[in-house]
């Protein structure tokens, strides 16, 4: 009979030892996989050309990553960064393929290969818009003050065909509780119709003079609500409004016509005849001469369409 000598035998055991180890591990740590949908994609790196704007084809990629269980479940979406590179572009007209990198947390892994995307490269347009004084915070109702003007009064803003569409003017906050002694520069922002920033919008003007007028009268501010004027229904459907935005908007202008204006500022009349399915329309409102509207001189108007009962 052959005798094993100590050493070898010792060996065998802490092997034993360390594969019993490793299969318990194994069975005790099973892996799982879990997709974080709409991860952002950033870009990284200097824009070839200042006239250009350069964007992925989509602004947000699915990541699918692998882990323990509890490890995928603490990821959130903050918790991942997809950026693509964009500074070795040399051809600013032409659509491109790049590969993103994602960086994730150390605990999981990512399956599969990072996502690509195509970078799309749209001309800068520049369109004036006008300057508009905003106070912040709000009038008290009643109270009066006096007129604001703005140095210039209209501002150029840059962005692609598609940005400025969305903008619908430039907007500087006054606070109406603070005199403004010989004027106060005001850095604007170009914003939407419902008063919401345009982030991708570029206002070519660092700051808004803003000083209040001399010899003019005395201004207030007036809320009211906005409505639609009855309309004519279709035949075969019936046509009914299920949201204005913005609902209210805010008047300024001279105390007596403000108080003439009634509780509620119509738009100009809707022709619903065409609709068939439920739509959306930008509609300017009925503005009454000498009042202005700090939200702008449109409201987004959501229609609901049904077909009739026979």
């Amino acid at each position: 009979m052959k005798t094993i000598d100590r050493p070898t035998l010792i060996l065998a055991f802490v092997l034993a030892i360390f594969l019993w180890v490793y299969v318990r591990v194994s069975q005790e740590t099973p892996t799982d996989s879990r997709t974080i949908y709409g991860v952002p994609v950033q870009i990284v790196g200097q824009v070839p050309s200042y006239k250009s704007s350069l964007h992925p084809d989509t602004r947000s990629v699915d990541i699918t990553i692998t882990g323990r269980p509890k490890d995928i479940a603490r990821v959130s979406p903050d918790r991942i960064k997809v950026t693509v590179d964009v500074s070795d572009i040399k051809e600013t007209d032409k659509p491109q393929l790049r590969k993103t990198n994602v960086i994730l947390p150390r605990t999981v892994a990512m399956e599969g290969k990072a996502p690509t995307v195509t970078i799309i490269t749209e001309g800068l347009e520049q369109k004036s818009f006008p300057v508009t004084v905003l106070f912040i915070p709000p009038l008290e109702a009643g109270r009066e003050s006096g007129e604001y003007l703005t140095q210039p009064t209209d501002v150029p803003v840059e962005g692609t065909a598609e940005t400025l569409k969305r903008v619908k003017y430039v907007l500087v906050t006054v606070n109406p509780n603070e005199p403004l002694v010989g004027g106060v520069n005001i850095p604007p922002r170009a914003v939407d119709e419902s008063g919401n920033r345009v982030d991708d919008a570029n206002v070519l003007q660092e700051s808004i003079l803003v000083r209040q007028g001399s010899g003019s009268g005395p201004r207030g501010t007036r809320k009211v609500a906005v409505r639609v004027p009855d309309f004519r229904q279709p035949r075969r459907y019936l046509v009914s409004v299920a949201k204005i935005r913005p609902d209210q908007v805010t008047l300024t202008g001279e105390p007596s016509l403000l108080s003439k204006q009634s509780a509620f500022m119509e738009t100009y009349p809707i022709d619903v005849s065409h609709l068939t399915k439920d739509s959306t329309m930008t509609v300017p409102l009925r503005i009454s001469p000498g009042l202005t509207v700090a939200e702008g001189t449109t409201v987004r108007v959501d229609l609901e369409v049904q077909p009739v009962q026979p």
